[in-house]
């Protein structure tokens, strides 16, 4: 995450310099944000969830178009996962028993509406749209971590699962949320925030549509994509038998989303240029010559 750091500061720097003085003052801002991320989809049917959960981190630029209007970029580094064993209210999936864990790299381009034009404390909307990066993974029973895509648990790329539509470790977003915005002083802004994301995939947790012939799978991709693509018999009490070719495994009508909860921490650097101007001016009117 150090490169996309380095990558987004050095990219404000850049901003800030070749804005006009008269455009640059309390209107670009650099920031870093940190907070929780979290999926929802095959292995996770609430739209809102703490459980599972992780820290994610990121920076961003602003630019402020008017008092009202912003724009922004983010760069956002985290990870997603989700087990069958958590669902609830969902029994058959529990039997399952699948499981995934994906590192998450976005970046975002958003417009922010304020609600209020000044004041110390202002509630905000935004959306946008994201690039995204994953690459999911899974962990066998006996500890062994697999990345779940080259073993086309669902027939992807295998000549018999023509329709089968191919992985794509690198999709798009539609961000939205809100929050609200905390003026401290002159120099910095506090952003808390809450984000959705509609992805236009269904494989952030690689299971979305059948259970495709397991004599097939294996002759494709080897008993690791059989064991793998159904679980059940790692349960107690769960069905060693490998559901039949054509059976459900997912629902390929209803994509994945993401979502997350920000604290974000910005600071403008052109005041602190500013301040150290006004200083120096003081001094000298205070001490003529």
């Amino acid at each position: 995450m150090h490169r996309y750091s380095s990558l987004v500061l050095h990219l404000g720097l850049l901003i800030l310099h070749a804005l006009p003085l008269s455009l640059r003052a309390q209107r670009l801002s650099l920031g870093l944000e940190l907070g929780g991320i979290n999926y929802q989809g095959e292995m996770q049917n609430l739209s809102f969830s703490f459980t599972g959960m992780h820290l994610h981190n990121g920076v961003s630029v602003m630019y402020d178009l008017s008092d009202r209007w912003s724009v922004q970029g983010t760069l956002v580094h985290g990870n997603l996962s989700g087990r069958d064993r958590q669902l609830l209210r969902n029994s058959n999936n529990q039997a399952r028993n699948l499981s995934f864990n994906t590192r998450l790299e976005e970046f975002g381009f958003l417009l922010r509406w304020r609600a209020l034009s000044d004041g110390p404390l202002t509630p905000y909307g935004v959306s946008g749209a994201a690039v995204f990066n994953i690459d999911p993974m899974t962990v066998d029973a006996a500890g062994i971590t697999h990345a779940l895509y080259p073993l086309s648990t669902e027939g992807q790329g295998l000549p018999e699962y023509p329709l089968q539509p191919l992985h794509r470790y690198t999709n798009l977003a539609l961000p939205f949320g809100g929050g609200v915005e905390v003026r401290v002083g002159r120099w910095f802004r506090i952003d808390l925030e809450v984000m959705f994301r509609k992805s236009f995939t269904d494989y952030i947790d690689d299971v979305s549509s059948f259970y495709v012939d397991p004599v097939i799978l294996a002759r494709h991709r080897g008993p690791k994509a059989v064991e793998l693509a159904y679980r059940g018999d790692e349960v107690p009490g769960g069905s060693p038998v490998y559901p039949a070719a054509g059976s459900q495994r997912g629902n390929r009508l209803r994509m994945d989303w993401y979502h997350s909860v920000n604290l974000r921490v910005r600071v403008i650097p052109h005041d602190w240029r500013r301040a150290k101007i006004d200083r120096r001016g003081a001094r000298k009117v205070e001490c003529p010559r």
